[in-house]
């Protein structure tokens, strides 16, 4: 997986556009784009999109600071990449498969950050 000048910067750029698009709809409830690209450039560029999930988690934690949520990005969102790459035949060019599998993975994030949070007390 060796990447170049070039791929090293898109991965960076769209990383900030995930972590923007996060804090500019921020203010709106129920609006959410951060699964969407992730699950669209997971598609794209496979396993690669691995460096733009973790270029969001680590912006996220710059802008924000550490906090429990932050475990639970470092593990769900690269979890959401790896599982797209895996299921990708499944998924890809089939919509309602893919808003599926977009919505259950929203519940499950709201059940593990919910279960994190018990957990250590929070």
């Amino acid at each position: 997986m060796k990447s170049d000048t070039k791929e090293i910067i898109l991965f960076g750029v769209l990383g900030g556009v995930i972590s923007t698009s996060q804090i500019i709809l921020s203010f709106i409830p129920n609006i959410e784009i951060v699964s969407l690209l992730i699950i669209l450039f997971s598609l794209i560029f496979k396993g690669k999109a691995l460096y733009i999930v973790y270029t969001f988690v680590f912006i996220m934690r710059i802008i924000y600071g550490f906090g429990v949520w932050w475990l639970g990005y470092v593990i769900l969102w690269p979890l959401l990449c790896i599982t797209t790459v895996t299921f990708r035949k499944f998924i890809e060019g089939r919509y309602f498969k893919l808003s599926l599998y977009s919505g259950i993975f929203g519940v499950l994030f709201v059940f593990f950050m919910l279960f994190l949070m018990k957990f250590l007390e929070v």
